[in-house]
């Protein structure tokens, strides 16, 4: 692995912790709005506690989503390592073979392995992993535009304390859809190159 593919991984593992953090934070947030609004007898906050249940719903999905990558990061490393090996490895041969054809077989082995194939099949999986993150992202941004929206339907104090959990849930979806967003060219990158 490249110096700039390794700190991509970490990159992504430092990324991923960051968005738990703004998933438990969402998930907090949305149960506090949920009592709060359930508190008040009326109609008018249905919308709102129905955003509610959405958010803390994203920001369950937003782990499970997490989980999955975070084990792709795992098995990129592992990847990481058998591919280094084997590149240490051709490089020995190669010099071995210069100086005696007899390790031709073993030079050509060395080159046929499969390692490279599933070194790039987990590139394009944690590719679509951080696409599925952003699509996850992008709902949160909705859903806390809606939040906000559902939250002007309350009166008083508890409007106030509505808006802020509902700018809280924007804060949070930003946060993760940011992260992503510094994420991907980096992932993509390391597929193109050789």
């Amino acid at each position: 692995m490249r110096q700039d593919e390794l700190h991509n991984v970490v990159e992504r593992n430092e990324a991923a912790k960051q968005m738990r953090k703004s998933a438990a934070q969402v998930r907090l947030r949305s149960l506090d709005a949920l009592i709060r609004s359930s508190r008040i007898r009326s109609n008018r906050l249905a919308g709102f506690r129905e955003v509610s249940q959405q958010m803390r719903r994203w920001s369950d999905e937003l782990e499970r989503e997490l989980g999955t990558l975070a084990g792709v990061c795992s098995e990129a490393v592992m990847l990481e390592c058998t591919r280094r090996n084997q590149q240490r490895r051709r490089r020995l041969l190669t010099q071995a073979y210069k100086s005696s054809p007899r390790h031709q077989s073993a030079l050509r082995a060395a080159k046929d392995s499969t390692v490279e194939v599933s070194y790039r099949k987990g590139l394009r999986s944690t590719i679509v992993q951080l696409e599925r993150l952003s699509q996850l992202g992008l709902m949160a941004v909705v859903l806390s535009r809606t939040a906000l929206f559902e939250a002007t339907n309350a009166v008083g104090d508890e409007r106030a304390i509505l808006v802020q959990a509902a700018n809280e849930f924007r804060t949070h979806a930003d946060a993760v859809s940011q992260l992503v967003a510094t994420l991907l060219p980096g992932a993509r990158r390391s597929l193109e190159s050789p």
